[in-house]
Protein backbone atom coordinates (compact mmCIF):
# COMPACT_ATOMS: atom_id res chain seq x y z
CA UNK A 1 0.00 0.00 0.00
CA UNK A 2 1.15 3.71 -0.39
CA UNK A 3 2.87 5.25 2.33
CA UNK A 4 0.42 7.57 2.41
CA UNK A 5 -2.69 5.46 3.64
CA UNK A 6 -2.83 3.42 6.66
CA UNK A 7 -1.22 -0.20 6.10
CA UNK A 8 -2.49 -3.33 4.80
CA UNK A 9 -3.02 -6.27 6.30
CA UNK A 10 -0.38 -6.60 9.12
CA UNK A 11 -1.82 -3.56 11.54
CA UNK A 12 -4.57 -4.95 13.34
CA UNK A 13 -7.52 -3.45 12.51
CA UNK A 14 -10.68 -3.48 13.91
CA UNK A 15 -13.94 -1.17 13.64
CA UNK A 16 -16.64 0.53 15.22
CA UNK A 17 -20.47 0.74 14.06
CA UNK A 18 -22.43 3.82 15.13
CA UNK A 19 -25.99 2.80 15.86
CA UNK A 20 -26.99 5.20 18.40
CA UNK A 21 -28.58 8.32 16.53
CA UNK A 22 -32.25 9.49 17.39
CA UNK A 23 -33.23 9.45 13.75
CA UNK A 24 -35.96 12.00 13.71
CA UNK A 25 -36.46 12.12 10.09
CA UNK A 26 -37.28 8.58 10.34
CA UNK A 27 -39.78 8.90 13.19
CA UNK A 28 -37.21 7.69 15.24
CA UNK A 29 -36.71 4.34 13.89
CA UNK A 30 -33.50 1.94 13.97
CA UNK A 31 -32.22 2.66 10.93
CA UNK A 32 -29.73 0.30 11.36
CA UNK A 33 -32.27 -2.75 11.29
CA UNK A 34 -34.50 -1.25 8.40
CA UNK A 35 -35.08 -3.89 5.70
CA UNK A 36 -33.02 -3.40 3.11
CA UNK A 37 -32.08 -5.38 0.37
CA UNK A 38 -33.46 -8.60 1.52
CA UNK A 39 -31.03 -8.19 4.76
CA UNK A 40 -30.16 -4.87 7.05
CA UNK A 41 -27.68 -2.47 6.80
CA UNK A 42 -26.91 -3.78 10.24
CA UNK A 43 -26.78 -7.50 9.31
CA UNK A 44 -24.60 -6.42 5.94
CA UNK A 45 -21.97 -4.27 7.73
CA UNK A 46 -21.47 -7.63 10.20
CA UNK A 47 -21.00 -9.66 7.13
CA UNK A 48 -18.85 -7.43 5.31
CA UNK A 49 -16.35 -6.81 7.87
CA UNK A 50 -16.32 -10.56 8.86
CA UNK A 51 -15.67 -11.38 5.02
CA UNK A 52 -12.54 -9.02 5.50
CA UNK A 53 -11.14 -10.02 9.01
CA UNK A 54 -12.09 -7.30 10.69
CA UNK A 55 -12.22 -7.81 14.63
CA UNK A 56 -13.31 -6.79 17.51
CA UNK A 57 -16.01 -4.86 16.21
CA UNK A 58 -18.02 -2.56 18.24
CA UNK A 59 -21.11 -1.41 18.40
CA UNK A 60 -21.86 2.18 20.34
CA UNK A 61 -25.84 1.93 20.78
CA UNK A 62 -28.27 0.61 22.92
CA UNK A 63 -27.62 -3.00 23.25
CA UNK A 64 -30.31 -5.88 21.60
CA UNK A 65 -32.09 -6.82 24.67
CA UNK A 66 -32.95 -10.81 24.53
CA UNK A 67 -35.94 -10.69 23.13
CA UNK A 68 -35.38 -8.68 20.49
CA UNK A 69 -35.20 -10.25 16.47
CA UNK A 70 -31.70 -11.72 15.78
CA UNK A 71 -29.84 -9.05 14.18
CA UNK A 72 -26.13 -10.76 13.66
CA UNK A 73 -24.93 -11.94 10.52
CA UNK A 74 -23.94 -15.34 9.37
CA UNK A 75 -19.90 -15.46 9.56
CA UNK A 76 -19.82 -12.58 12.40
CA UNK A 77 -18.27 -12.61 15.03
CA UNK A 78 -19.08 -11.30 18.93
CA UNK A 79 -19.87 -7.68 19.08
CA UNK A 80 -19.20 -5.52 22.35
CA UNK A 81 -22.27 -3.19 22.95
CA UNK A 82 -21.38 0.19 24.72
CA UNK A 83 -23.35 3.18 24.85
CA UNK A 84 -21.82 6.95 24.74
CA UNK A 85 -22.16 9.14 27.75
CA UNK A 86 -24.57 11.03 27.58
CA UNK A 87 -27.14 8.62 25.31
CA UNK A 88 -27.09 10.76 22.28
CA UNK A 89 -24.12 12.55 22.79
CA UNK A 90 -22.93 12.60 19.37
CA UNK A 91 -21.02 10.95 17.06
CA UNK A 92 -17.15 11.84 18.71
CA UNK A 93 -18.73 10.51 22.18
CA UNK A 94 -19.42 7.29 21.07
CA UNK A 95 -15.98 7.26 19.32
CA UNK A 96 -14.75 7.79 22.85
CA UNK A 97 -16.87 5.31 24.43
CA UNK A 98 -15.68 2.91 21.92
CA UNK A 99 -11.60 3.60 22.20
CA UNK A 100 -11.89 3.12 26.03
CA UNK A 101 -13.00 -0.65 25.98
CA UNK A 102 -10.21 -2.97 27.01
CA UNK A 103 -11.67 -4.57 23.59
CA UNK A 104 -9.72 -1.74 21.15
CA UNK A 105 -6.46 -1.28 23.01
CA UNK A 106 -4.95 -3.06 20.30
CA UNK A 107 -6.03 -2.23 17.39
CA UNK A 108 -3.85 0.01 15.57
CA UNK A 109 -6.65 0.77 12.83
CA UNK A 110 -10.57 1.24 13.02
CA UNK A 111 -12.67 1.52 10.60
CA UNK A 112 -15.38 4.20 11.48
CA UNK A 113 -18.57 3.36 10.13
CA UNK A 114 -22.39 4.71 10.30
CA UNK A 115 -24.60 2.15 10.92
CA UNK A 116 -26.89 3.15 8.64
CA UNK A 117 -24.56 2.85 5.28
CA UNK A 118 -26.72 1.50 2.36
CA UNK A 119 -23.92 0.20 0.99
CA UNK A 120 -21.63 -1.13 3.69
CA UNK A 121 -20.44 -3.67 1.27
CA UNK A 122 -19.06 -1.58 -0.91
CA UNK A 123 -17.37 0.88 1.68
CA UNK A 124 -15.67 -1.86 3.39
CA UNK A 125 -14.34 -3.39 0.34
CA UNK A 126 -12.96 -0.47 -0.66
CA UNK A 127 -11.34 1.35 3.05
CA UNK A 128 -9.88 -2.43 2.87
CA UNK A 129 -7.85 -1.96 -0.71
CA UNK A 130 -4.51 -1.77 -1.40
CA UNK A 131 -5.04 1.47 -2.55
CA UNK A 132 -8.98 2.58 -2.04
CA UNK A 133 -8.06 6.36 -3.06
CA UNK A 134 -7.88 6.11 -6.88
CA UNK A 135 -11.10 7.15 -9.30
CA UNK A 136 -13.75 4.26 -9.10
CA UNK A 137 -12.60 2.72 -12.26
CA UNK A 138 -9.20 1.58 -11.61
CA UNK A 139 -10.74 -0.02 -8.10
CA UNK A 140 -12.07 -3.38 -10.35
CA UNK A 141 -8.44 -4.94 -10.53
CA UNK A 142 -7.40 -3.98 -7.51
CA UNK A 143 -10.03 -4.93 -4.63
CA UNK A 144 -13.40 -6.36 -6.81
CA UNK A 145 -14.68 -3.19 -6.23
CA UNK A 146 -17.64 -2.51 -9.02
CA UNK A 147 -18.33 0.97 -9.62
CA UNK A 148 -22.40 1.23 -8.91
CA UNK A 149 -24.82 2.30 -11.83
CA UNK A 150 -26.19 4.71 -10.12
CA UNK A 151 -25.45 7.17 -7.19
CA UNK A 152 -27.99 6.63 -4.14
CA UNK A 153 -27.39 9.65 -2.36
CA UNK A 154 -30.13 12.55 -3.08
CA UNK A 155 -29.30 15.84 -4.15
CA UNK A 156 -26.85 17.60 -2.08
CA UNK A 157 -25.41 21.14 -2.51
CA UNK A 158 -21.33 20.76 -3.41
CA UNK A 159 -19.65 21.97 -0.02
CA UNK A 160 -15.78 23.14 0.69
CA UNK A 161 -13.65 21.15 2.84
CA UNK A 162 -13.23 22.30 6.38
CA UNK A 163 -10.58 24.15 7.39
CA UNK A 164 -7.23 22.38 7.93
CA UNK A 165 -8.68 18.84 5.89
CA UNK A 166 -6.20 18.48 3.49
CA UNK A 167 -6.75 17.77 -0.19
CA UNK A 168 -6.16 14.16 -1.62
CA UNK A 169 -2.50 12.88 -1.42
CA UNK A 170 -0.91 16.31 0.80
CA UNK A 171 -0.39 17.04 4.52
CA UNK A 172 0.88 13.34 4.97
CA UNK A 173 2.84 12.90 8.19
CA UNK A 174 6.58 13.18 8.71
CA UNK A 175 6.84 9.97 8.20
CA UNK A 176 5.37 9.81 4.56
CA UNK A 177 1.91 8.09 6.10
CA UNK A 178 -2.00 9.73 6.35
CA UNK A 179 -3.67 9.18 9.37
CA UNK A 180 -6.80 7.85 7.69
CA UNK A 181 -8.59 7.57 4.27
CA UNK A 182 -12.00 8.97 4.55
CA UNK A 183 -14.64 9.08 1.37
CA UNK A 184 -15.15 12.29 0.27
CA UNK A 185 -18.66 12.64 -1.99
CA UNK A 186 -19.82 15.95 -3.65
CA UNK A 187 -16.59 17.84 -1.86
CA UNK A 188 -18.08 17.32 1.75
CA UNK A 189 -16.07 14.68 4.09
CA UNK A 190 -17.50 11.37 5.41
CA UNK A 191 -15.95 10.93 8.08
CA UNK A 192 -18.52 7.82 9.12
CA UNK A 193 -17.03 5.85 5.98
CA UNK A 194 -13.49 6.15 7.22
CA UNK A 195 -10.30 3.88 7.95
CA UNK A 196 -8.20 5.85 10.70
CA UNK A 197 -4.93 5.22 12.91
CA UNK A 198 -6.13 4.81 16.49
CA UNK A 199 -3.19 6.74 18.04
CA UNK A 200 -3.65 9.57 15.53
CA UNK A 201 -7.71 9.31 17.06
CA UNK A 202 -6.69 8.84 20.26
CA UNK A 203 -4.22 12.27 20.50
CA UNK A 204 -6.85 13.94 18.65
CA UNK A 205 -9.48 13.06 21.03
CA UNK A 206 -7.15 14.37 24.02
CA UNK A 207 -6.69 17.62 22.42
CA UNK A 208 -10.13 17.87 21.81
CA UNK A 209 -11.48 17.53 25.64
CA UNK A 210 -15.35 17.89 25.82
CA UNK A 211 -16.82 15.43 23.22
CA UNK A 212 -20.09 15.81 24.02
CA UNK A 213 -22.12 17.01 21.16
CA UNK A 214 -19.04 17.89 19.31
CA UNK A 215 -18.29 17.16 15.37
CA UNK A 216 -16.55 14.66 13.65
CA UNK A 217 -15.69 17.89 11.76
CA UNK A 218 -13.98 18.90 15.03
CA UNK A 219 -12.29 15.83 15.97
CA UNK A 220 -10.58 14.57 13.13
CA UNK A 221 -10.44 18.09 10.67
CA UNK A 222 -7.16 18.73 11.41
CA UNK A 223 -5.23 15.20 10.63
CA UNK A 224 -3.67 14.36 7.62
CA UNK A 225 -6.56 12.56 5.32
CA UNK A 226 -6.16 10.63 1.84
CA UNK A 227 -9.68 11.26 0.26
CA UNK A 228 -11.34 8.32 -1.55
CA UNK A 229 -13.14 10.18 -4.11
CA UNK A 230 -17.05 8.93 -4.48
CA UNK A 231 -18.20 9.38 -7.90
CA UNK A 232 -21.05 7.20 -7.97
CA UNK A 233 -22.98 7.28 -4.40
CA UNK A 234 -20.77 4.51 -2.53
CA UNK A 235 -20.75 6.11 0.94
CA UNK A 236 -24.51 7.80 0.78
CA UNK A 237 -26.38 6.28 3.98
CA UNK A 238 -30.18 6.49 4.99
CA UNK A 239 -31.37 9.49 6.31
CA UNK A 240 -34.85 10.21 4.74
CA UNK A 241 -37.38 8.05 3.81
CA UNK A 242 -36.55 9.32 0.64
CA UNK A 243 -33.00 8.11 1.20
CA UNK A 244 -34.21 4.18 1.99
CA UNK A 245 -36.78 4.42 -0.75
CA UNK A 246 -33.20 4.98 -3.10
CA UNK A 247 -31.33 2.45 -1.31
CA UNK A 248 -34.15 -0.09 -1.82
CA UNK A 249 -34.38 0.69 -5.23
CA UNK A 250 -30.60 0.09 -5.71
CA UNK A 251 -30.26 -3.08 -3.86
CA UNK A 252 -33.33 -4.17 -6.04
CA UNK A 253 -31.02 -3.12 -9.26
CA UNK A 254 -28.24 -4.93 -8.07
CA UNK A 255 -30.34 -8.23 -7.59
CA UNK A 256 -31.01 -8.45 -11.14
CA UNK A 257 -29.94 -10.77 -13.77
CA UNK A 258 -26.67 -9.32 -16.32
Amino acid sequence: MPASAPSGGSAPVAAVVLVGGRARRMGGAAKHLLPLGGSTPWRRALSALADHGIAPVVAVGPAPDETAPEDGAKGAGAVTWVREEPPFGGPVAALAAALALPALARAEEILLLAGDLADPEAVVTRLMCRDPTPSAPSLVADCGHEPRKAAIRGPRAAGTLPEGVTSEGEGALPDGSAAGVVFRAEGRPQWLAGRYRVAAVRAALAALGEVEGASCRALLGGLPIRWIPDEDGTSADIDTPDDLARARADADRSEEPA
